[in-house]
């Protein structure tokens, strides 16, 4: 474990950490600084829930495209593109038109999707297989960290900016990000061929990479379920502690706190856990039945239930529903042919994101038609845990390959 914090593995790592937290947080800041953007925009911030599934339906297409990239360009220059592109979204957000909203929810989704297969590329060369599944989940703590950052820097600098001011302000932070990486790009993407024939750029060749393998199929097929169940968490567990629970919106937003930071904390430890105590795959599916054990425990609770229960089971449903992903990316690399890893993410994401808008309408539909949280989260639980057993009945997948 020593190895980690070397020069060789850890700066990589950063690296990646850095990358992935920015472009999270440019995702992320929309949603935050919508109410009062939604005045001068002139629309309803209850859109907001499109714009982020407008993001995702981008990420989703672009995700399996950048594996194309890769091998020509470098894990690291892809990150850089990633970076400015969801910078540019936030530039486009702050014009204030409707029209430029619209362009600027696509331009977020374009760095959302490549990040995650260029920050795997990077450190599946970088990394021993031993230190993998550690070094991804250290990675994916950048998702649950994004988030903190657009709740934490987002309100303050409307204050002193208003909300245009904020946007330039948090898009200069990736843009910062994209050049203050750029000494290590000879370092971290000398194994890209510039000179070589030219990537296609296409869809088809990496999800026929997933489908081709049943270990890599099952992953990425369950994966759909588990991000479903993760982006819902993150959108609905605020209006749940408020509207169910009866929990004012302080508090509300510390039990949302406290599952944010048991998303960054579980993906340490489950990152620790995997290939030292339990193998990776089995981790996913253990991660994957607590998730929807701690969901239904959380519609149980009332009134009545003390807040530090609550935060507890808060804590718990963010370790593992937010926790999983970087088990699941080690896993998806482990199982990739050898070079492919971040092609096979980029196939896996497109399940992934493909999950993230498919959740939270999901949960919107079932409220509108029963107009009961426990009926929407005990549906996505079942879910989960179909999922989980569906990925266990395929234990010999890999012996199969």
């Amino acid at each position: 474990m020593r190895a980690l914090f070397s020069v060789a593995v850890g700066v990589p790592v950063l690296a990646t950490v850095a990358g992935q937290s920015l472009v999270t947080m440019s995702g992320l800041s929309v949603p935050v600084l919508a109410p009062r953007a939604a005045e001068t925009i002139g629309i309803d911030p209850g859109n907001i829930g499109a714009y982020t599934a407008l993001v995702y339906a981008a990420a989703t297409v672009t995700s399996p495209i950048s594996g194309g990239l890769l091998a020509r360009y470098g894990g690291l220059r892809i990150q850089q593109v990633a970076l400015l592109m969801a910078s540019l979204g936030l530039i486009l957000f702050a014009i204030g038109h409707p029209f430029a909203v619209i362009v600027s929810a696509l331009a977020i989704g374009c760095g959302v999707g490549p990040a995650t297969p260029a920050s795997s590329h990077i450190l599946a060369r970088q990394t021993p297989p031993p230190l993998q599944p550690m070094a991804f989940s250290i990675k994916q703590t950048g998702v649950p960290m994004g988030g903190a950052l657009a709740g934490l820097l987002a309100p303050p600098l409307v204050l002193l900016l208003d909300w245009q001011g904020a946007a330039l302000v948090l898009a200069s932070a990736g843009i910062a990000c994209a050049l203050a990486i750029q000494p290590l790009r000879g370092w971290l993407d000398s194994d890209r061929r510039p000179d070589g024939p030219r990537a296609p750029i296409r869809i088809r060749g990496p999800l026929a990479l997933i489908f081709s393998h049943p270990g890599l199929r099952r992953l990425a097929l369950s994966s759909f379920v588990f991000s479903a169940m993760q982006l819902s968490v993150s959108a609905f567990l605020v209006v749940f502690f408020v509207e169910a629970i009866g929990l004012d919106l302080t508090l509300a937003g510390i039990a949302y706190a406290i599952a944010q930071a048991g998303g960054v904390v579980g993906r340490i430890i489950w990152g620790a856990l995997a290939e030292t105590v339990l193998r990776t795959r089995t981790l996913v599916i253990l991660v994957g039945i607590a998730t929807a054990v701690s969901m239904a425990v959380l519609v149980q609770a009332d009134a009545t239930w003390p807040f530090w229960l609550l935060a507890a089971i808060a804590a718990l449903l963010g370790a593992t529903a937010i926790g999983w992903t970087g088990l699941y990316l080690a896993e998806v690399a482990r199982l990739a042919p050898p070079g492919r890893a971040g092609e096979a993410t980029g196939g896996a994401m497109f399940m992934t994101f493909g999950g993230v808008v498919f959740g939270p309408p999901l949960v919107t539909g079932i409220l509108a038609a029963t107009g009961s949280y426990p009926a929407a989260f005990l549906t996505l639980a079942a879910l989960n845990l179909a999922a989980a057993a569906w990925l266990a009945a395929g234990r010999d997948d890999r012996k199969r390959e």
